[in-house]
């Protein structure tokens, strides 16, 4: 089971996302992320057209997390489009690799500029679910 949570500021947007694995906290990461980008749009059933390759190599389980979002943002504004979908062809702590899927929107509802690394920290929680804090810069 995943859950996200936003804890707003003038100049950034705190996010806390749990899950049962850490696989599971990069796709909380993601819709979190979306719903930010476009408040409600991966519960729309529509087709998701837009489909990227990731691959990403980072030196821990908090890096990873950082690292996989900051390029989904960046992709997104590439395309102009925001990724509800998640397809992991290989993972583990410091790895991933895999596909995106959203599609494309005429506008962002949210100007994100970038996350940071401040507060994050992926960790087991007190009841054995996966948990970080992500700070995204508006």
């Amino acid at each position: 089971m995943k859950s996200v949570g936003y804890i707003g500021h003038q100049a950034d947007i705190r996010m806390n996302i749990r899950a049962d694995s850490q696989a599971e906290l990069l796709e909380a990461g993601l819709i979190g992320m979306a719903n930010l980008l476009k408040d409600g749009f991966c519960l729309e059933n529509q087709p998701r057209t837009v489909r990227q390759t990731i691959r990403i190599q980072s030196n821990d389980p908090t890096a990873l997390l950082i690292d996989f979002l900051s390029e989904v943002l960046m992709i997104s504004h590439i395309h102009k489009a925001v990724f509800c979908e998640l397809r992991i062809e290989h993972f583990t702590e410091t790895e991933f690799v895999g596909q995106v899927m959203g599609d494309g929107v005429s506008e962002f509802d949210e100007d994100i500029k970038a996350l940071t690394y401040q507060e994050a920290n992926v960790h087991l929680n007190a009841q054995r679910k996966w948990e970080s804090v992500v700070v995204f810069d508006l």
